[in-house]
């Protein structure tokens, strides 16, 4: 959530009404035949010739009897049977089966075999509401495509073109596209990796599983500061380097190590200039000035500095225009002048002692116990990689070992 993505994880909801429902006991679905209506007796009608109603058979005796109301049975009247009838022409002859119910057994009377079989019924399991599957019930409705679903350019959706329109922080899937986008219109300049191999903070200690590989100049990388605000830096031809920051923030652990990967091989310092840039107006649109400023130095060779104003209420449509378009356009600005000769930067400088080569601010230093002549030994390294040759909480560097 620092870096601008959507979470993964979300809490259920829990409805206190439906958790008492459900803890109800279900009433069971009744299973079988429908029971028979009042008005269901005692209705004339004129069965067929060829019907078994025609013939007194135990059935026909069971159907024409009604109960009355003092709880006795009463037969009805004999149905008129027609003696004129017609049947409707067909290819296909009918067969009528009768089935009769006699006391836990069935009788199927078949008047084409004329024969009767007799089958033990079996119990019929009652089911309950809960054990009903839904899906033979209701058809599966289809899953509505939401923003996120519908691609817009490269790792961005519609949901991400909304998000800049809106006025949202930028996440990493549209400065990676950016940057992406940047290094195949500009082939001749380093780096554009992606702003996920930044390091992070595990348990007190700082882990990077690949990190940022190191670039010759010329240079640039965007970088997440590791406290939701984005800021780029810069090497140029000559090998200096330039952190441009639209609010002067001090440099986080995570910065220093992200730009001890990428410039400070070999080095025990690491000198990095701070020039005095355009400041943003608000809180959340760093990643604009941050892509606004890589753009400038790979057309121009920009280094930075308030000679440069941008218009900021339009540099997120124009952002939107160059992504959809595939090509990226000067931002628009109030005033581009020259750069002055005497600009107005701060200097921060990363110490690297420890040969592991990071930095010296991850995790506690410690100091090599040696003495050469009365002159204390200059030689540090992080606790962490001491502890293989520390002898008695005492540590000795491979001179005085």
């Amino acid at each position: 959530m620092s870096i601008g993505l959507q979470p993964t994880k979300t809490d259920n909801v829990v409805s206190l009404r439906a958790l008492s429902k459900n803890s109800k006991k279900k009433i069971d679905k009744k299973s079988g035949r429908k029971q028979p209506r009042a008005n269901d007796y005692g209705i004339e009608f004129e069965p067929a010739p060829d019907s078994q109603f025609s013939i007194n058979t135990p059935l026909k005796q069971k159907l024409m009897t009604t109960p009355s109301t003092n709880g006795s049975i009463k037969p009805n009247k004999t149905p008129k049977i027609s003696t004129v009838f017609s049947t409707p022409k067909s290819k296909k002859k009918l067969e009528l089966s009768v089935i009769e119910e006699d006391a836990g057994e069935t009788h199927i009377i078949d008047e084409k075999k004329n024969s009767t079989e007799i089958n033990k019924s079996l119990p019929v399991k009652k089911r309950k509401i809960d054990d009903i599957n839904l899906d033979e019930m209701e058809t599966p409705t289809k899953k509505t495509k939401t923003l996120s679903d519908l691609p817009w350019v490269a790792y961005c959706s519609q949901q991400h073109k909304q998000n800049i329109l809106n006025n949202n922080y930028l996440c990493s899937d549209i400065i990676i596209s950016t940057q992406n986008l940047l290094k195949f219109e500009f082939p001749e300049i380093n780096g554009f990796q992606e702003t996920t191999l930044a390091p992070v903070k595990l348990n007190g200690k700082w882990v990077s599983e690949t990190g940022f590989q190191s670039q010759e100049s010329p240079s640039l990388q965007i970088h997440h500061n590791g406290n939701a605000h984005w800021v780029l830096s810069l090497q140029t031809r000559d090998g200096n380097i330039y952190l441009l920051d639209s609010l002067s923030l001090n440099l986080t652990t995570s910065l220093e190590y992200q730009l001890t990967q990428i410039y400070g091989k070999d080095k025990k310092k690491l000198i990095i200039r701070i020039p005095d840039v355009q400041k943003q107006q608000n809180s959340i649109d760093c990643g604009l000035f941050a892509i606004a400023n890589a753009l400038e130095f790979c057309q121009t060779g920009f280094k930075g500095g308030t000679h440069i104003t941008y218009e900021q209420k339009y540099m997120r449509e124009h952002l939107i225009h160059c992504l959809e378009n595939g090509k990226f356009t000067h931002f628009p600005k109030n005033n581009f002048g020259k750069t002055p000769k005497n600009l107005k930067t701060k200097t921060h400088i990363i110490s690297i002692n420890c040969d592991c080569g990071k930095p010296d601010t991850i995790e506690d230093m410690v100091g090599c116990e040696g003495k050469t002549g009365r002159k204390m030994c200059d030689v540090w390294t992080h606790r962490s990689c001491a502890k293989k040759n520390m002898k008695e909480n005492s540590w000795f560097c491979e001179v005085h070992r």
